[in-house]
């Protein structure tokens, strides 16, 4: 059993030997990203693993928000809840936003939109 002493964790030698050798066992597989070493997304999880992080609109460098796993968490401008991001087959994405469902296609080092909007990893990208 482990235990707090002093600030620290201290384990039993009997807890080491009933414990998970792999720390990745006790995260759930929904949360777990692969990644692919290659240039070319050749799977949804690797195109997911790809477009993780922050979003700026292009045409205006508005801040859309930020990817997570496999959702999108709106700039508080937009006051949005977050929504699913679902990966198709062929590697296009979809959500559902306000009724309407938008689909997406990761095209490096882009992100676009059925609406017309793209979507760079930095405010400046696309600027003349």
């Amino acid at each position: 059993m482990c235990k707090t002493e002093g600030g620290s964790c201290v384990c039993n030698d009997d807890d080491l030997n009933n414990s998970p050798r792999d720390p990745l066992s006790q995260i759930p597989s929904s949360a777990v990203v692969l990644t692919d070493p290659g240039h070319g997304a050749k799977s949804p999880l690797d195109t997911l693993d790809r477009i993780q992080g922050r979003w700026f609109r292009q045409h205006d460098s508005q801040a859309m928000g930020q990817i997570i796993g496999s959702q999108v968490f709106w700039d508080p401008a937009f006051q949005h809840m977050p929504c699913k991001l679902k990966l198709q087959p062929n590697l296009d994405l979809e959500m559902e936003l306000g009724g309407l469902t938008y689909k997406g296609k990761y095209e490096p080092p882009n992100l676009i939109w059925s609406d017309g909007e793209v979507w760079v990893r930095s405010p400046a990208e696309g600027q003349s």
